[in-house]
């Protein structure tokens, strides 16, 4: 019995060991088959070295088999779906912190990764430069909002390594000001526990609002000379007050996945978006 203890303390042990700068990325969605099989797919092709890929979802009854046909393409992913706002907090804490893994990358199925991205490398930054996060969003190409409608420019900012910069939070304003959110940041999960764990959300939405209002603005952030991800804020899932295009509702892109179609990813490669969020109308192609 204490042979087998033994043995059982240091798998554990090796696992932890293992983990230490390992990343699970936690995908919100809700009824946007279509936008989630787009932010996947660009994951797929672009993003290496995450660990575990987990969907918080929730879905009304005519988006079940769209959703189910996600998940049979992306075997590799977890689904857990959360029922209304009353388990959305469970559901999402354990995802999060119910794994060896130490840190978290966040993101919202309307993403589209745009670039390769390495997630060893971006660790290793937030490690060496002992950074508050890597915000894959930002770059010197962001110079508006399009969620304000005002100039967002790189605030003051130094290299840090190869084409990875560092500045301060405090001299930034729009998204340049907000370190706590949902849109492909990674943090370690030690840093942000408490934080988390203090909210009462019901929802991503009030998860981000919420948690943003939490300061951090003495902290640092580290960015890549060139953003890494753009949101296409095609329509709300509910009501938020986020602006966005209104351009299909969930519906009707429901209906276009149903008959077949999938969101042409290829058009955003490294595509020059000056905003984190850009107005863009994408080309439907067959899966």
């Amino acid at each position: 019995m204490l042979k087998i203890n033994r043995y059982l303390i240091l798998f554990i042990f090796s696992v932890k060991i293992f983990a230490e700068n390992k990343v699970d990325l936690i995908v919100f969605s809700y009824n946007r088959p279509m936008q989630l099989y787009a932010f996947l797919e660009s994951v797929q092709k672009f993003v290496t070295n995450l660990s575990q890929i987990k969907v918080v979802h929730r879905m009304d009854d005519k988006y079940v088999s769209a959703y189910q046909e996600v998940q049979e393409h992306f075997k590799w992913v977890e689904f857990y779906r959360h029922q209304d706002s009353t388990d959305f907090k469970y559901v999402t804490l354990k995802n999060i912190f119910e794994t060896f893994n130490d840190y978290v990358l966040f993101a919202v199925d309307d993403i589209i990764v745009t670039d390769f991205i390495d997630i060893d490398k971006c660790v290793n930054a937030l490690v060496e430069s002992e950074a508050y996060c890597f915000l894959l969003r930002l770059g010197s190409n962001i110079k508006t909002s399009y969620m304000i409608g005002k100039d967002n420019s790189a605030p003051k900012n130094n290299i840090f390594k190869n084409n990875i910069y560092i500045y301060e939070f405090k001299n930034g304003v729009g998204e340049w000001n907000y370190p706590n959110n949902l849109d492909m940041t990674l943090y370690k999960k030690s840093d942000i526990k408490s934080d988390i764990f203090s909210l009462n959300m019901t929802r991503p939405g009030n998860f981000e609002g919420d948690w943003a209002l939490i300061p951090k603005l003495d902290k640092k952030g580290l960015f890549f000379e060139h953003s890494k991800i753009v949101n296409i804020p095609m329509n709300l899932a509910q009501e938020t007050g986020n602006k966005n295009m209104r351009l299909y509702s969930t519906g009707e892109l429901l209906n276009k996945f149903n008959e077949g179609y999938k969101i042409d990813i290829n058009e955003f490669y490294k595509i020059n978006n000056d905003s984190p969020h850009m107005a863009y109308v994408p080309k439907f192609i067959k899966r």
